[in-house]
């Protein structure tokens, strides 16, 4: 495969592993701790609890891997970019939360709205984004090692 073709893979994966677990947290993974809080039955929870912490580890590798193996400036740029904005996001949003109180920050557009779903799937069971954007921001800087170790043709 082409640089040009790992890079567009590298980039095309990464971002459907991101989406994939934040769904996955945000949606399954709640759901179901709503439903046992509900019940108070746990013991069919830890079960899918452990399943997603081995999901979000895989896709921690998975991002890693793909960053390493197209060893790319573009692809560095993107994954730290994007890992660092999911790991911020948070405390970005908790600061401009405080700039102005009680009105709705953000909502009201979709990119509000887009921006106001990543902060709460952001405080999910998992912590998958958190935890997915800290591995992209890792896996830029690996991809900046590997581009800045290629021989120069």
């Amino acid at each position: 495969m082409t640089a040009g073709g790992r890079t567009a893979q590298a980039l095309v994966i990464g971002v459907a592993a991101v989406a994939a677990l934040a769904v996955v947290d945000a949606v399954v993974i709640a759901g179901a701790v709503a439903e046992a809080q509900k019940t108070f039955s746990m013991g069919a929870l830890q079960p899918l609890m452990s399943l997603g912490r081995l999901l979000v580890a895989g896709g921690v590798l998975l991002v890693g891997a793909l960053a390493w193996r197209a060893s790319s400036v573009v692809v560095g740029a993107v994954y730290l970019l994007v890992g660092a904005l999911l790991v911020a996001l948070p405390a970005i949003y908790a600061q401009l939360s405080d700039a102005a109180p009680g009105s709705p920050l953000l909502g009201g557009n979709p990119l509000g709205d887009a921006t106001w779903w990543l902060w709460n799937a952001s405080f999910a069971p998992l912590g998958a984004l958190g935890a997915m954007g800290a591995g992209l921001a890792i896996s830029g800087v690996v991809s900046f090692v590997g581009a800045m170790r290629k021989p120069s043709a």
